[in-house]
């Protein structure tokens, strides 16, 4: 009985142990290496690979506490080992453990690693080869980035379009991961074949995307570039991945998207004629009949006669300096702004030949003025700096004032400078033209990049706002007029009654009535322009990639000089179309301030006229129109009224969108 009940109490123990051996296994079973990654996740050849583990200690307090590694031939073993921090109980503890492998070469790796819950535990919780790496060479790697469902939210475009909206897909074909950064490349060109040479539009750049997956792009903004004109154009996107990536079939990785760019703008200008010049010109201005432009890439001043600005001819050539953007004239020498170096002096006494004198050196030097034997530089790092330059072979440094300030665009009034930095204006008296004496030190509530003085006004800009000045009183410069532009402004330019603005391309505003301030004409260019100049009824426009534009104005605004006309600045008025969206018929009203020709016609998307609803000379007053939409289909329409001899705020060309549906 005995033997019995001892075999009783021996099956009973070996019961408990085996049920405590089972939970000790089911437990070891929580303490696991979930994944082991390689990062990049596309090795190739001579990458530098990182090892990434992921795992977790469950029903435990552990977290890791040691991690070993070592590299034996194509293997490398980790040891990971936890330290029980006293949390047990029902406590998750994920972690992250990385391990740098360095560069390696093609072929296949493998990654043994042991995961130990304490450092006395000799107890392995996972033991096991978890992963292989794949190090293969670059030119047998091929990842496929496929554009798909790509299209433009609104095909037809209105000129000048800024900015276009998109949809697209980019799905990852070919057994590896794409390795991140990758690039969608944008191009624009005129048909839907890719060519490297058509026009770079921009980058973005998108995540990496695993093997057999995509990412999706929807109602994504890009921002356009040269404004894009009217016509039917294409869109190219071209996803490239890395430069070193070599493609499996470069056909699958771009697409072209169409669009049309409808133009609904009466420009008020006329291209008359486009001259070459020895390089892209970057500055243009007047001198007496000779028109002097300065072109940066061949880095020098070119000389036209500008006696026909039709006819221009280039008379002269001189080469120097390297980054050229600004020019003066006085007393026969001509002084070149070069920001990488300082200012240039050239005699121009011979047009025909132009004599190079001498060069004052400065660093960052951002805007000059000269008055009588002196020249004044303003820079970054220069303050105020003053030099004689009465031997122009030999100028002759005087002295520094304000080191610390980086003062802006220099003009002089009788017999003071004046000058910015910040929102400061600053004020010194030349008195002593080699010493300038600081006499008003004054805060402002704006910023300013350049001004060009035009008694008694100064034109100033800062980002996109221009602002005009009232200097009569030197000391006390009040605020005029403003003009708030749509895009960044470059340069401007004064002209009787009128301001030409460089923001890319050229706007014409109308400052006779300085409480509107307002667009009567514009042109936009391919290759970009930097400045303008004026002669008569002629504007001359730096072309970045064209050389010298010569635009002729043939608008009835550019032609306002007397008071008379000053006040029709708003004749003609479209009141808009009522009710709009509307669902068969709409009553668009309009208002002229004196009897005038006057056209009144509805477009759809594709800037085809659709209909003629007013066409002939009306009386001034109040009027209206009724479109009869009945045979038309539902969708987006827009109408135009137009004057050619009145004025609106568009210059007397005016368009509404208007919604038809049924």
């Amino acid at each position: 009985m005995q033997v019995t009940e001892k075999r009783k109490v021996s099956i009973f123990l070996k019961y408990i142990i085996t049920l405590l051996l089972i939970l000790v296994s089911s437990s070891s079973a929580y303490f696991q290496i979930h994944e082991v990654v390689p990062d990049p996740a596309a090795a190739t050849n001579g990458d530098d690979i990182t090892i990434v583990i992921h795992g977790s200690f469950y029903h435990t307090g552990c977290d890791v506490e040691e991690v070993t590694s070592e590299i034996e031939g194509d293997t490398m073993r980790v040891e990971i080992i936890g330290l029980d921090t006293g949390g047990g109980g029902q406590m998750i503890t994920p972690f992250i453990v990385r391990c740098h492998w360095g560069e390696l070469e093609t072929g296949q790796y493998f990654v043994d690693a042991k995961l130990f819950q304490h450092y006395e535990d000799d107890t392995e919780l996972t033991h096991d080869t978890l992963a292989v790496v794949n190090v293969v060479d670059r030119r047998d790697w091929y990842p496929n980035l496929i554009i798909s469902e790509a299209a433009i939210h609104n095909e037809i475009q209105y000129f000048p379009v800024r900015e276009l909206t998109l949809d697209f897909v980019i799905a990852n074909d070919c057994q590896f991961n794409a390795a991140s950064p990758s690039y969608l490349n944008l191009y624009y060109s005129d048909d839907d074949q890719f060519s490297r040479n058509d026009s770079y539009a921009g980058a973005v750049q998108i995540d990496s995307i695993q093997v057999d997956q995509s990412i999706r792009m929807d109602n994504f903004n890009f921002r356009v570039r040269g404004r894009r004109f009217p016509g039917d154009q294409f869109l190219i996107l071209n996803a490239d991945g890395e430069n070193e990536v070599i493609e499996a079939n470069e056909e699958d990785n771009w697409t072209a998207i169409p669009f049309t760019v409808t133009d609904t703008i009466d420009h008020h200008t006329t291209l008359t004629g486009q001259f070459d010049a020895p390089g892209d010109v970057t500055f243009v201005h007047f001198h007496e009949d000779y028109l002097f432009c300065l072109c940066d890439d061949s880095t020098g001043l070119a000389v036209y006669d500008a006696n026909d600005p039709e006819q221009l001819q280039l008379i002269s050539f001189v080469t120097f300096g390297s980054r050229l953007k600004r020019l003066k004239i006085e007393n026969q020498i001509a002084y070149v702004l070069d920001i990488t170096n300082g200012v240039h002096l050239i005699d121009i006494t011979e047009l025909n030949q132009p004599e190079y004198l001498s060069f004052i050196e400065l660093e960052d030097v951002l805007g000059f003025v000269v008055n009588g034997s002196y020249l004044y530089a303003v820079g970054r790092r220069l303050g105020l700096q003053v030099f004689n330059v009465s031997s122009p072979d030999e100028a002759e440094f005087i002295r520094c004032l304000s080191p610390e300030n980086r003062f802006k665009s220099p003009i002089i009034i009788d017999n003071l400078l004046i000058t910015w930095y910040d929102q400061a204006q600053y004020v010194y008296r030349l008195d002593q033209p080699d010493n300038p004496e600081l006499i008003s030190n004054q805060e402002i509530a704006y910023d300013l990049r350049n001004a060009v003085y035009c008694e008694p006004l100064i034109y100033t800009s800062d980002g996109v706002t221009v602002r005009i000045l009232n200097a009569e009183n030197p000391l006390e410069i009040i605020v005029v007029g403003e003009y708030e532009n749509d895009s960044i402004v470059y340069s401007v330019s004064p002209g009787e009654n009128f301001l030409f603005l460089i923001d890319w391309d050229l706007k014409i505003l109308n400052t006779s009535d300085l409480d509107n301030i307002h667009m009567v004409g514009d042109y936009y260019a391919r290759g970009g322009f930097s400045n303008s100049a004026q002669k008569n009824q002629f504007v001359f426009l730096s072309n970045k990639e064209n050389g010298i534009s010569v635009i002729s104005n043939d608008s009835f605004e550019m032609r306002v000089s007397d008071a008379a006309n000053h006040n029709s600045i708003c004749e003609l008025r479209l009141l808009g179309a009522s009710p709009n969206p509307f669902n068969s018929t709409t009553t668009i009203e309009y208002s002229l301030a004196i009897a005038s020709q006057v056209t009144l016609r509805l477009y759809n998307l594709s800037g085809r006229r659709i209909e003629t609803l007013v066409d002939g000379r009306v009386q001034a007053g109040n009027h209206h129109a009724t479109l009869n939409a009945t045979n038309l289909s539902s969708g987006l329409y827009f109408v135009r009224l137009n004057s050619p001899h009145l004025k609106g705020g568009l210059s007397g060309n005016l368009v509404q969108k208007i919604m038809l549906v049924k």
